[in-house]
């Protein structure tokens, strides 16, 4: 990919984030930060659409942390995000500058934190482009979501809400689901858990990787620090609680049925993993986008000292 785009001025220490990123600009980015730092970008897997799903991982420590955004397609503000961490964080560590009273170097040396900036690139493609006469499928999309701007898709590329398609409480979702059987804008939860391949890319991952202590789930929409309370889980409460003090965002148990077929449930419930939704602020809201940013930037760089 070129990246000498007029829309990303390379030269910046950081790079100008401020805006919505498609998943090609994502990878531009990425290039940039990859020649300038030389940052370990691998994949977890494809999308629908063949689109590959990207991971950066900071550090060589033996605890790891998952950071995910754009779980829903029109969260994109979220990659914006966390792709303003990475860059920061690399420049910090670059020049040996501490922050927060914390050793970027001495961090790496136990924890090790993976990024992806975009779960569901395919989804984020088409809330900030619409989708081209070229999609294979484009008749159904404009089907399922009754008009051309698809600038509250939540879904991925078929429809399936990829918060909805985890396999926790998944039948008893199904069954109160209004839409069980079609595709959708949103809350659609898919044929079966992990009927996606970016679900299935994820849940893949997690279960193979026994050395991930915290997924923190960057989304749109409240401002809060949702946990799934459990008293299978009591630990989950007490960071949550850290979260919510470090963020001075609201504490919040996640109502049931926003736990069923969650990344969040499935991760505490059945992988036995903290796992939080890390709300940023009313989606409807883009223009404050440095202030969403400075209210997760000290949980971003600290939440790995939890676990």
């Amino acid at each position: 990919m070129n990246s000498n785009s007029p829309g990303i001025d390379k030269d910046k220490r950081i790079l100008d984030y401020e805006r919505a990123i498609c998943p090609e600009e994502l990878r531009e980015y990425l290039d940039i930060l990859t020649e300038r730092y030389g940052i370990n970008v691998t994949s977890v897997g494809l999308t629908v659409l063949g689109r590959s799903i990207p991971m950066i991982s900071l550090g060589s420590g033996k605890k790891e942390i998952l950071y995910i955004g754009c779980i829903h397609g029109c969260d994109y503000i979220t990659a914006s995000m966390l792709m303003r961490f990475i860059n920061e964080y690399c420049e910090l560590r670059k020049n040996n500058r501490r922050i927060y009273n914390l050793s970027l170097s001495s961090l790496e040396q136990t924890r090790t934190i993976h990024i992806i900036p975009m779960l569901n690139p395919d989804g984020v493609s088409y809330s900030v482009r619409g989708i081209g006469e070229d999609n294979p499928l484009a008749a159904r999309l404009l089907d399922m979501n009754g008009s051309l701007d698809f600038s509250r898709w939540r879904a991925n590329a078929r429809g399936v809400d990829l918060e909805r398609n985890f396999g926790v409480e998944y039948a008893e979702y199904k069954k109160r689901s209004s839409n069980r059987d079609c595709g959708a804008p949103r809350d659609y939860a898919g044929l079966h858990p992990e009927s996606e391949p970016e679900s299935s890319a994820l849940c893949g991952y997690l279960k193979y990787n026994d050395k991930i202590r915290l997924v923190l789930n960057f989304r749109c929409g409240a401002d809060c620090v949702s946990y799934v309370g459990s008293s299978q889980i009591p630990r989950n409460r007490s960071i949550a609680q850290s979260l919510s003090r470090i963020s001075s965002k609201p504490l919040c148990e996640a109502p049931a049925d926003k736990v069923m077929g969650s990344l969040a449930g499935w991760c505490s419930l059945v992988m036995n993993i903290p796992a939080y939704d890390i709300f940023c602020g009313a989606d409807e809201n883009r223009s404050d986008w440095f202030l969403k940013y400075a209210g997760i930037r000290e949980l971003l760089f600290t939440a790995p000292l939890l676990v």
